[in-house]
This record gives C-alpha cells, structure tokens and sequence, in this order.
C-alpha cells in the first residue's frame, strides 16, 4: 500500500493489477515463447479489463480455448 501512496503522490500511474493467467500458464498449455503466447496474454487481459473474466479460474479457462485453437505451423 505504500507504494500505491507514493506512486499517487509523485503523479504517477497505478500499476495495473496482478496478471490472472501468466506466460507460465500459457507453456503448460504447449504455447511457445513469442508473439503468439504475448497475444494471448493481451486477449486474456483485455477480457479481465473488460470484466468479462473475474477469476484465475475463468482466464485458464480462456487461455485453454485459445490454446486450443492454436496451430504451430500459422
């Protein structure tokens, strides 16, 4: 919480919260390193964001579909 008072004193932004579903998450599920794995994380967040997903629960849930439809070779 400090930080958060320090951030606002020196008018800086907050930093967003903690990520639901991380890289980590997304290579158990068989996703590589790279620019795929980074778009799947922005997807789940911007899903968070928008209150579509409100758990750990639900954004695995969304990261296994997206894994789902993931295909090495595109």
């Amino acid at each position: 919480e400090a930080d958060v008072a320090h951030r606002c004193r020196d008018g800086l932004p907050p930093l967003p919260p903690p990520r639901l579903v991380t890289g980590r998450d997304l290579i158990a599920l068989g996703v590589p390193a790279g620019p795929t794995r980074g778009g799947m994380l922005e997807v789940i967040d911007d899903r968070v964001a928008a209150g579509e997903l409100t758990s750990r629960d639900e954004a695995l849930a969304a990261a296994r579909e997206l894994a789902a439809g993931y295909d090495p070779r595109d």
